[in-house]
Formats: C-alpha cells, structure tokens, sequence
C-alpha cells in the first residue's frame, strides 16, 4: 500500500470516528469560549494549535486545542448565538499543525460557508478536514482535501482544484466535486514543469461528471510554463 493511499484510509477512518461521536452523547472536552481569540485574526504562521472561535452564519464555533509539539487533539464546539443548541465532539485526531487556523470557504459555490479544519502540515502540503452545515443547520464533516491553504484551492465552474507539490517542477492537480454526501474525486492531472507536459492518471470520474479527457489535457497544455 503505498504512502498516498495509507493516508487515505487512515483519514476515511478517522472522519467515521467523528462521524459515530456527533451522534453519540458522551464526555467530550469542551472549549472555553469565553477566553478565545477569533481565529480568523490569528497570524498565519503563528496559529496553529491556538484555541480560538470562529462566527458562522448562525452559529458559533469554538476550537479547544489539546496538543504537544503540534500532535494531539482538538474539540469542536458548536452553538447558536443565543445560547440554544448545542453540539461537541469528540476529540479530532491533529498529526502536526503548526502554521493555520481553522477558517471558513464556500468550496463549492452553493452560497454556505464550508469549515475547514487543519489536520496536518508539512513545508508545501497541508491536509485539511472540510465540514458542510447539514439540515439543522450544524457542521458535519464531509471528507478530506490537500493542498498548500484554504484559499489555495482553485474553483474551475463546479470543480475544486487542489494542487499538490511532488518535487520542485512536478505538481499533481486533483479536481473533484462537493455535494452533501462529501467529496466525488474525478480526476487527478500530473502537471511536470520540466517536461513541460500534462497527463491524467486516475480518469475514473471524468466521464460521469460529463468532461473530457483531451480538452482537460489541453486546457493544461496551454498554461504560462516560465
């Protein structure tokens, strides 16, 4: 198994575990709203692993850290303004966050703020946990996307471009869609700078989200290589 899909079947179960939590009462830790920072006016650098809060739409967000050398856990807590309902959860596993808070995105266009929490960090690719407001109007995690930042990730119509680095010329562009059920992965393009080319592994979902393979390699083809 390689590396890449290690990765990936350890966040798939990661995001089950959060998901059996938010449905289940239990003992989670809970933050200290009233001592957090906004996360949102945290240095980028300086911010992860801080406690912070967060305002969205209508709902309070507040994030209780629990971490040594930027490894442990983080609580989630959600509530509404006026101090009705209310939903923790259990602790989110962290594998090394450092430089980003949590911040909020509408991904996928649909006029909602999306969450995004940071999981892990490296020096170019970090990899954030992405949770959509669901019918009570709470945050429930969707599933898993890479890439350098929140405001990194490319919109092209309804596709999500997340751009990974592999070596200094070599770049992978992933592009998927968003909808209620998580992330559909389409596509994943290589991108070499070098060589100055574009090819397409991993096509499994271009035909069913009605694209086409050649147009998608030209439209790459024609970027600025200098």
């Amino acid at each position: 198994m390689t590396g890449r899909r290690r990765a990936l079947l350890r966040n798939t179960l990661a995001l089950g575990s959060i998901l059996i939590a938010m449905a289940s009462p239990g003992g989670a830790q809970e933050a200290d709203a009233e001592s957090d920072p906004w996360c949102d006016l945290l240095a980028e650098g300086e911010a992860g692993g801080v406690d912070c809060g967060l305002e969205a739409q209508a709902i309070n967000l507040f994030f209780d850290y629990d971490l040594a050398d930027g490894i442990g856990t983080v609580v989630l807590t959600q509530s509404t303004p006026e101090g009705g309902a209310r939903r923790v959860s259990d602790p989110i596993e962290i594998d090394g966050v450092w430089a980003f808070a949590p911040g909020l995105r509408d991904i996928n266009l649909d006029g909602s703020e999306d969450l995004f929490i940071p999981i892990s960090e490296s020096m170019v690719n970090n990899t954030f946990m992405v949770w959509q407001l669901d019918a009570d109007g709470f945050f429930e995690p969707s599933g898993f996307i890479s890439g350098y930042s929140i405001e990194g990730f490319e919109n092209r119509g309804e596709l999500i471009i997340a751009t990974e680095r592999m070596n200094a010329a070599t770049y992978i562009e992933s592009a998927r869609l968003l909808d209620q059920d998580g992330f559909i992965h389409l596509y994943d393009m290589i991108v070499d700078y070098a060589s100055q080319d574009c090819r397409i592994v991993d096509p499994n979902g271009i035909m069913a989200a009605g694209l086409n393979e050649q147009a998608l390699i030209a439209e790459c083809m024609e970027r600025d290589w200098e």
